[in-house]
């Protein structure tokens, strides 16, 4: 799902893990941004850092043809998140995202129930209706001031494609993650018509 070949990377929401740093050759510029300052001052490497929001980038237009993250976007605001990338990816740029599928809040559901840790079995209630509302309506709402949802196939299908992509791929490892791949087209007046890939 990643492309073959790309200049100028963008990790959204890198945390601490520098193993992406990994996948990229010496030449491509790679640049990592979070909402955490204190996590991006530990993070070590040849990535060039931002600190930020998802939902409002710091980058100019067209400016990567590789935009990805790992486990972060469900806590973002999806829709407004992928107005953003949509705007700093290049024509034809890729993004790459993992997810998290309705089994994940399930499960943690479960464990935390067993532990009596309601409070977090009531946010796993909301990202689970935040889900329903992004797959049946396209949005995303707010909980205690935070952003969470669980995501559909279908439903990330409807929103990648209203953002302006295509040629959207699904995968994973059947049990924890749901990870997709898109591709950048021009928007909203393009000629050409999304694919979708299952």
């Amino acid at each position: 799902m990643f492309p073959s070949s790309v200049n100028t990377v963008f990790e959204l929401a890198c945390g601490e893990d520098r193993s992406s740093e990994k996948w990229f050759e010496e030449n491509v510029s790679v640049f990592a941004m979070d909402v955490d300052l204190e996590r991006l001052r530990r993070f070590r490497g040849r990535y060039n850092f931002a600190c930020g929001k998802g939902e409002q980038l710091p980058f100019a237009d067209e400016s990567f043809d590789f935009v990805f993250s790992r486990l972060a976007i469900p806590y973002m605001d999806i829709p407004v998140m992928l107005k953003e990338v949509h705007r700093v990816l290049k024509l034809g740029g890729t993004v790459w995202f993992s997810l998290h599928d309705i089994r994940y809040a399930l499960r943690k559901i479960g464990s935390d129930a067993l532990r009596f840790h309601f409070p977090s079995v009531v946010y796993q209630l909301y990202t689970i209706a935040n889900g329903i509302s992004l797959h049946t309506l396209g949005k995303l709402y707010r909980y205690n001031g935070y952003t969470g949802s669980v995501q559909t196939v279908s439903g990330m299908a409807k929103v990648l494609t209203r953002s302006g992509f295509t040629d959207i791929k699904f995968g994973g490892d059947g049990e924890k993650i749901l990870a997709m791949s898109a591709e950048k087209i021009r928007f909203p007046d393009s000629p050409l018509l999304p694919r979708l890939c299952l």
